[in-house]
């Protein structure tokens, strides 16, 4: 799955909520995930994610490898964001393993928008991620 978000430079985030461009129906507001403590920093592009970790920041220009943790042992939340851009060409891919799926079936989905976040909560249940 692919997931693009439309967004001009010159983008105003405030309290959770950006303001984009839509060329069919003009500006409109909607919603981007929370980023969630702790926050780390990651400058390389085959990037883990650990149970500690609350929102991942994709320092690295180039293309990205995201690993979600196979290994929960409840439910979790996670953000992924984008802090570098340059994704139209170098997108980053979450990927996840273990016998767990996200909530359409698949095992990876690919960001292309620059400056992007994804938020992503675990359900220890049923092994399914889902996105928040």
């Amino acid at each position: 799955m692919t997931i693009t978000t439309k967004k001009r430079p010159g983008s105003v985030m405030v309290r959770n909520t950006v303001t984009t461009f839509s060329p069919s129906t003009g500006v409109e507001v909607g919603l981007v995930p929370t980023l969630t403590g702790p926050i780390r920093v990651d400058t390389g592009t085959a990037v883990t994610v650990v149970a500690a970790d609350g929102t991942v920041v994709c320092e690295n220009a180039a293309t990205v490898t995201v690993s979600m943790p196979s290994t929960l042992t409840g439910d979790d939340e996670f953000v992924i964001k984008d802090g570098a851009g340059g994704r139209d060409s170098n997108p980053i891919t979450v990927t996840i393993s273990g016998g767990q799926v996200f909530e359409d079936g698949t095992t990876s989905f690919v960001f292309d928008s620059d400056f992007m976040a994804i938020g992503l909560g675990f359900d220890f249940e049923t092994q399914t991620w889902f996105y928040t």
